[in-house]
């Protein structure tokens, strides 16, 4: 068994050597403690001064010695300023006549396009071979044809209707002329009567003839006359049936006029030699009146219809008078071979156009036949010959400064500003007016900070 000796503290309850005891073995312990933690912190501080102060010092090293290097080196003498000669490109001022060429956009429509339709309901019996798209057909050609048995048939109806009337007619007029003898005949009878009547009135007098004859003679007198109004009658009645014939007979000529151009009009005939496009006739196919199979452009007409600006049109125009006849290239761009072909310009847009603000210009192009490749609808660019201009100097674009003056090469290889009038251009050339003296050479080129006085030099 362990025994615990229990320490009472003296009387009074002073504790203080106890207390004294326990600090002094708390502050033995955190000696190292501190000691440790202030070490540590001593050597980060070096490395921080090391890593700042070896540049620094690196530094400073580099600075004496370029101090150095400075301060030895040899002075070198100082030239005067030397004027800086610019090399340029030049172009003698020779004045002359040139034409310049517009070059505009359009594109190739056909002279002539029409809308192939049936011209009679039906199903179709035949079509030419060419009758596909983009085909070639010749003028006279079937393009195709609609059963016709119908339409025989209905023309031989309205025949045989014609000719019943027509013998209607003859024998309305066999009636008739009977009808006219018969009433000569009973006028004749009517005469004869009434001239009878006139003997027996005159003999009642001289009691010759007694008064029941001379009314039974008045009777028959009467009944004669009746005969006459019934034949003038039926002779206008007849007359009546006659002209109500004849115009049945009218109407069946025309029905027979019908029937026959519906006949004809199974058969498409190509007008003229075209190329056809958007077909939709095929054999065995129905179509109605009027349905649209196809459409057929004219092979020998093919135009270009491009758009002049307002200017482009008034400059022509104020040097030669029209554009009518004025002769032009149409270039079709096809991949590194453009096909060219002549044209004239034929006639001018019958209006101007809102959306441009230009005007509709349409060329025929020349030498075109079934051979040709160019079809209608494509782009094309269309070379037109502008009006000429005579006594000036053609420069290129860059050569003309402010849009109103040029440099020349003065004396001593200097620049000199010359006044110009621009009057005309051409894609990225210009022609100008100016007072120039003989053939001095004209500045061609842009140059930032030109004036008057630049030394330049021409190679």
């Amino acid at each position: 068994m362990t025994r615990v000796a229990l320490i009472e503290p003296p009387e009074g309850g002073n504790e203080t050597p106890l207390v004294e005891a326990r600090s002094r073995g708390r502050a033995a312990e955190s000696s190292p403690k501190k000691a440790g933690r202030l070490r540590g912190l001593l050597g980060r501080g070096l490395r921080l001064l090391f890593k700042v102060a070896v540049p620094l010092f690196i530094l400073y090293l580099a600075v004496l010695a370029f101090a150095g290097l400075k301060a030895s080196r040899p002075d070198v003498p100082r030239r005067g300023d030397v004027e800086t000669v610019i090399p340029v490109t030049t172009q003698p001022a020779l004045a002359g006549t040139f034409q310049p060429e517009m070059r505009l956009y359009g594109e190739v429509a056909a002279g002539q396009k029409l809308e192939i339709r049936a011209l009679v309901g039906g199903k179709i019996a035949a079509t030419s071979d060419n009758l596909r798209n983009g085909g070639f057909i010749s003028g006279g050609e079937l393009l195709f044809e609609v059963d016709r048995f119908r339409y025989q048939v209905a023309l031989a109806e309205t025949r045989q209707s014609l000719a019943e009337a027509e013998a209607r007619l003859a024998e309305l007029k066999l009636t008739g002329a009977g009808e006219t003898e018969r009433l000569a005949l009973a006028e004749r009878q009517y005469q004869i009567a009434a001239r009878d009547l006139e003997r027996a009135r005159s003999l009642i007098s001289s009691q010759s003839v007694a008064e029941r004859t001379a009314d039974d003679r008045e009777i028959r007198a009467v009944e004669q006359q009746l005969a006459v109004v019934a034949s003038r009658n039926k002779v206008e009645l007849n007359e009546t049936h006659v002209a109500q014939q004849e115009a049945v007979i009218e109407r069946l000529r025309q029905a027979v006029a019908l029937a026959e151009r519906d006949l004809d009009d199974t058969r498409v005939i190509a007008p003229y030699d075209g190329y056809v496009g958007n077909v939709t006739a095929e054999v065995g196919r129905f179509v109605t009146a009027n349905e649209q199979v196809a459409e057929f452009y004219d092979a020998d007409w093919l135009e270009a219809r491009f758009v002049m600006s307002n200017s482009q049109f008034s400059r022509i125009v104020a040097a030669d008078g029209t554009l009518i006849g004025r002769p032009v290239k149409v270039r079709w761009n096809v991949g590194n071979n453009p096909l060219v072909y002549d044209a004239t310009i034929e006639r001018i847009g019958a209006q101007i156009k809102a959306e441009s603000g230009g005007i509709e210009v349409f060329a025929r192009i020349e030498a075109v036949d079934d051979q040709t490749l160019l079809r209608s609808g494509a782009f094309v660019e269309v070379v037109v010959p502008d009006r000429p201009y005579r006594d000036v100097v053609r420069l290129p674009e860059a050569a003309v400064y402010d849009s109103d003056h040029v440099f020349v090469i003065g004396e001593d290889s200097r620049l000199v500003e010359r006044p110009v009038t621009v009057v005309g251009r051409d894609i990225d050339q210009v022609f100008i007016e100016g007072d120039f003296a003989g053939s001095e050479a004209i500045l061609t080129m842009r140059l930032p900070g030109v004036g008057e006085g630049l030394k330049v030099s021409v190679p």
